[in-house]
């Protein structure tokens, strides 16, 4: 684990800054642009994310082999030929899906939306934009996934921190010094993606280990890369009507208004996607390298580490914003109407999310070791509950319906996806992994948590929102960590291994 600690470090505070940024722009564009506006950024994002479906598992299946290339230094002569020909079909499809959304966007415009303050014109020239700069960020993704793979995250995340910087400046003073108009926002964030989109694939291939002789790829020996990218791409497309369908289904059944508040309420819940996904790219390209170096007792090891990893940090996160939510909202939006209806749906989405997060390290091993049909078929099987709990509660119930079937989708894919990872790969005992890797966290981040929330009764917003959660999440997390064998060891010999470092 000796580029774990900098690497998560690094995955935090550029998933984080990228986090907060959105939270601390969210109510200014609400006030600039109005509800509506920010409801059609929301929409922009969802799709982004939706559209992830025809990534056909490409960027996962880069960042894992470029893992095991750092594993077997030997297999590094064909990885640029290999590069070159994934990018030019990566750019390929990043235009085709683009000029798509180019064609249907006349279609939503006047068949999606239920607008009050903006018209289909407005909205259709917002769509178009959008369809250019899908075709421009498409490429980015790849090479992200790249140099996660290759294990230079620390500098990923620092090019992103920047970027974001920039980004967010940008669009305020954009909107502030021209004009608050949605239109204005999408064509920064255009001029922005071809800024980022060059930043990194120069970076990425300056990162590439070099060519002794001009390789030819022998597709032979990346049979099974492709196999991998394949079952990703399943994996992929049962997952969007999972983690997605929420989205898309309430952004046409619900007024562009409430479904603004199912967005601020998601944005919340983020805040532990932060976490997860920190741990994700921290852990899958040292999970891949195991497998490829074939070492089930060291990938076992590794697995309880990251579980409990995954739970001293998401839990306290967790409970404390589930706890403190009226509270956290309240001064984040100032606006008492809006955190009447967006809290309770924050709650039950980061509940979800928590149970989505403690799931999310099976999911990892799964993946590293190429074993994506149990994600197809569950996904699958799953949707076929889901989809019509999210239809029937949405309909009837509005967003905390919506909210109320994430949280039980997921506590039946951690009880599902846990046991059958354990058994796959002799993990051992799944009522051990929750005694050992998940209790101590849970148990003192709940009582911390309502310990907290009886002390700071009486207090204002302001004293529970800015000092009372920080202290509530911290003192859970640092207990939690004492209470957790794995990762006090773990810490401490990080914590030898910087002094020794800093000593020469």
């Amino acid at each position: 684990m000796s580029r774990t600690l900098p690497n998560l470090l690094a995955n935090l505070a550029g998933t984080g800054w990228l986090a907060l940024s959105s939270l601390i722009l969210a109510p200014l564009y609400i006030r600039l642009l109005g509800i509506e506006s920010y409801a059609l950024i929301g929409f922009y994002f969802v799709l982004q994310a939706a559209l992830q479906i025809f990534d056909f598992g490409l960027g996962p299946m880069l960042n894992r082999e470029m893992a095991r290339y750092l594993a077997q230094p030997e297999r590094t002569s064909p990885v640029r030929a290999f590069v070159r020909k994934l990018e030019f079909g990566y750019w390929a499809l990043g235009i085709l899906i683009g000029g798509c959304i180019w064609l249907l966007t006349p279609f939503i415009a006047n068949s999606w939306f239920e607008a009050a303050s903006l018209s289909k014109s407005v909205i259709q020239q917002c769509l178009y934009l959008v369809a250019v700069i899908t075709a421009v960020q498409w490429p980015i993704t790849l090479y992200e996934s790249g140099l996660i793979g290759l294990q230079r995250q620390v500098r990923l995340n620092s090019l992103q921190i920047m970027m974001i910087t920039l980004r967010s400046l940008g669009v305020v003073l954009v909107l502030l010094l021209i004009a608050p108009d949605i239109r204005l926002y999408f064509v920064w964030q255009l001029i922005f993606s071809i800024f980022q989109l060059v930043t990194l694939r120069v970076t990425f291939w300056r990162c590439l280990p070099p060519s002794t002789h001009a390789a030819q790829i022998n597709y032979g020996g990346f049979r099974a890369a492709w196999r991998f990218a394949l079952g990703m791409s399943g994996v992929n497309i049962a997952g969007l009507l999972l983690l997605q369908f929420d989205k898309i289904v309430l952004s046409w059944s619900l007024a562009l208004e409430e479904f603004g508040y199912y967005v601020l309420a998601t944005s919340v819940a983020s805040a532990l996607i932060v976490i997860i996904a920190s741990v994700f790219n921290t852990t899958f390209p040292r999970f891949s390298a195991l497998s490829a170096k074939d070492l089930p007792e060291q990938s076992r090891l590794f697995y309880h580490q990251s579980s409990q990893l995954m739970a001293v940090l998401v839990l306290p996160v967790g409970v404390t914003l589930a706890c403190f939510a009226n509270e956290l909202i309240a001064l984040w939006l100032r606006d008492d109407s809006v955190t009447v209806a967006v809290a309770p749906i924050a709650q039950l989405l980061i509940i979800g999310t928590m149970l989505y997060g403690l799931r999310y390290v099976s999911f990892t091993v799964q993946l590293a070791s190429g074993w994506t049909s149990l994600a197809f078929w569950l996904n699958l099987l799953l949707a076929l509950f889901y989809l019509p709990a999210i239809f029937l509660l949405g309909q009837n119930y509005g967003a905390k319906g919506a909210a109320s079937a994430w949280l039980c989708l997921n506590l039946i894919y951690l009880i599902v996806s846990v046991a059958l990872t354990h058994r796959r790969f002799s993990l051992g005992g799944t009522g051990w992994w929750f005694i050992k890797d998940v209790c101590p966290a849970m148990i003192i981040s709940i009582l911390v948590a309502l310990l907290g929330r009886g002390l700071l009764a009486n207090q204002s917003n302001v004293v529970i929102a800015l000092i009372g959660c920080p202290v509530v999440c911290l003192t859970a997390m640092g207990l939690s960590i004492l209470a957790t064998r794995d990762i006090r060891l773990w810490l401490k010999q990080q914590l030898v291994s910087f002094r020794s470092s800093a000593a020469l």
